[in-house]
């Protein structure tokens, strides 16, 4: 009988085919965070079938994790080890990993042989690199330019991995805080507006795997439903953690600039020959036009755009008039010059961002059909844009015919600083009187009378106050001329008035009766009271009764800043005894210098009225 003897001999091999023996298993450089995978060999080199179990320390669980941990192999036979390394700090990890290896035979009740161990421990060296992962963007930055609303605009970058390891990558999209995005939305919750807007952005490959010394390609797309400004921060994390919570190290950016808008068209300018341009900008509705030119579109013009067969009768209508005048008169020409502000195309007529051209509209009084009242109706449509309705007024007036015209039936008043009322007692502090234009277009004179009745009763709801006169009851307009009202409009309150004037026209040394009523709306803007600045005026008290004229000089030399006309001159009554000191406000305040205590140096008027 023969018979060979053997004990459990095990070995690392990194190769299963040529089967050499290795003692160090290298792991590749791995980033904090991520796991990298390993795989190596164990061979049985005996004839003995044995069983092995790993015996990594309690310290390393975390880090190094070996699969299978317990195994039975027969003789000559190999299997495949998983090592999954996890480092969890920035160094160089080279462990010894022991493997205890014991032999498997029969069951019998004789103990082993002396001297021949039926046990082996052996040991399996694992070195790796714990680092962290280097991700950049390229560019750094993406400007993409302005695109339609609801329209696509995409944009590829690269995502590059310059470590030594591989990473997985996680996309993010969020809203910057360093600068000042406007957008149009109809949210208000403001985190629920940024979680829409982020929406906008999205990525064909949000996230992956970003092998050692690679890059990866990913296109960016941009749509957004309403228009504005959106700037975006695109993070890149390296784990699977929330963006928020990851270090310097594990969470890079891309800043990303994108807007959306619709096609825009302004009026830059309108001239019209021996026109005022303040007259013709009124006459053809320029501030209305531009106000609703750039107003952004509503969903009911988004609606209206798609739609293929529009009802053109609902469009915003504006009255475009010209100048009336006798037959035979030369043509009125105006001269538009149209803009793109925007940063898209407008169409029809291609009009590039920032470019200009120039519309000639013109009139010819060379007919009297219909009465010489001629009306036309012109649609701007600006592609996907606004969308409204021109009504071009002409007028033709047979020869020796007086006309009463006014550019536009709302007049507005310029703003005028609430209290500027003291008419009388100080004429420093009367508002300017303003005026309101009326026009004669025909060839014979005309009377004009003005019935302001209806501002009788504004300022008897003021308590009688003369919040507005009108200095001018009747007025003779010359043939071909222009003739003014002149108003004067005294605020008391922070508000806006509102209120109209009745024209009577008639004309005079004609031989045909003409007689004309016209009803124009005034709008009074003010401007808000600023708060009262106190006034100190510096003075010796021994002298408090010198002439006007020395006070006049130490005023000169106050230490306020402000120190206006009425002032002045209400500084001179005062000095000379023509004013009632108890009428004074309590901010103008006076100085004496020959106190020391400045408690006692600064004191009102109104507590030193003796």
């Amino acid at each position: 009988l023969t018979g060979t003897g053997g004990r459990p001999q095990l070995v690392c091999v990194d190769n299963p085919h040529t089967r050499s023996p290795v003692d160090t298993v290298y792991i590749k450089p791995t980033a904090t965070g991520l796991a990298s995978t390993r795989l190596f060999y164990l061979h049985n080199t005996s004839r003995v079938p044995l069983v092995f179990r790993w015996q990594v320390p309690l310290a390393l669980h975390s880090t190094f994790h070996l699969s299978p941990l317990v195994y039975r192999l027969n003789g000559n036979e190999t299997a495949a080890i998983t090592c999954i390394f996890s480092p969890s700090q920035l160094k160089q990890y080279n462990q010894r990993i022991t493997v205890h290896v014991k032999s498997i035979g029969l069951l019998t009740e004789k103990p082993a042989v002396s001297g021949y161990p039926m046990s082996q421990d052996t040991s399996v060296k694992l070195v790796g690199l714990g680092t962290s992962g280097a991700i950049s963007f390229d560019p750094p930055s993406v400007q993409l330019p302005t695109v339609l609303v609801n329209s696509r605009m995409a944009i590829s970058f690269h995502i590059i991995n310059s470590s030594d390891c591989d990473l997985i990558y996680h996309l993010h999209v969020n809203r910057r805080r360093d600068v000042a995005a406007s957008q149009t939305t109809s949210t208000t919750n403001p985190q629920q507006g940024d979680d829409l807007t982020c929406q906008f952005i999205s990525f064909s490959k949000p996230s992956g795997t970003l092998g050692a010394r690679s890059q990866q390609s990913v296109e960016l797309t941009f749509q957004a439903n309403v228009a504005g400004v959106f700037a975006y921060k695109i993070s890149c994390a390296v784990s699977s953690t929330p963006v928020e919570t990851h270090t310097a190290g594990t969470c890079f950016h891309m800043d990303v600039d994108a807007s959306a808008s619709f096609p825009s068209l302004v009026i830059e300018d309108l001239r019209v020959l021996r026109t005022p341009t303040s007259t013709a900008w009124a006459q053809f509705q320029v501030p209305a036009l531009n106000a609703f030119l750039a107003a952004p579109l509503t969903q009911h013009e988004v609606d209206f755009n798609a739609e293929s067969s529009p009802d053109m009768t609902t469009l915003s209508r504006f009255h475009m008039h010209f100048t009336p005048a006798t037959e035979g008169t030369p043509s009125q020409v105006a001269y538009v010059q149209l803009r793109n502000p925007g940063s898209l195309v407008v169409a029809y007529r291609v009009l590039q961002p920032h470019e200009s051209l120039v519309l000639s509209l013109s009139y010819s009084y060379e007919s009297l059909q219909y009465d010489g009242i001629h009306d036309l109706s012109v649609v701007l449509n600006v592609s996907q844009g606004k969308k409204l309705t021109l009504i071009l007024h002409g007028r033709t007036l047979p020869v020796s015919t007086p006309l009463l015209f006014l550019p536009s039936d709302v007049c507005v008043l310029h703003p005028v600083q609430v209290g500027q009322s003291m008419r009388s007692t100080y004429p420093l502090a009367k508002p300017c009187t303003q005026q309101i234009p009326v026009f004669n277009c025909g060839d014979q004179p005309l009377q004009v009378d003005i019935d302001d009745s209806s501002w009788s009763v504004l300022n008897a709801r003021q308590f009688n106050f003369p919040i507005l006169e009108c200095r001018t009851s009747r007025v003779v307009v010359p043939a071909h001329a222009t003739a003014f009202i002149d108003v004067d409009f005294c605020p008391l309150q922070n508000i806006t008035y509102t209120s109209e004037l009745r024209l009577y026209a008639t004309a005079l040394h004609s031989e045909n009766t003409y007689e004309q009523s016209t009803t124009i709306s005034v709008a009074m803007a003010e401007l808000p009271l600023e708060p009262p600045t106190p006034v100190f005026v510096q003075f010796n008290s021994t002298k408090r009764a010198a002439k006007a004229s020395r006070l006049c000089d130490d005023v000169k030399r106050l230490t306020a800043t402000v120190l206006e006309n009425t002032m002045f001159n209400l500084i001179q009554e005062i000095a000379c005894g023509e004013f009632d000191l108890t009428c004074l406000p309590k901010q103008l305040v006076f100085h004496n210098p020959d106190h020391d205590d400045d408690n006692d140096t600064v004191e009102t008027i109104q507590e030193n009225r003796e």
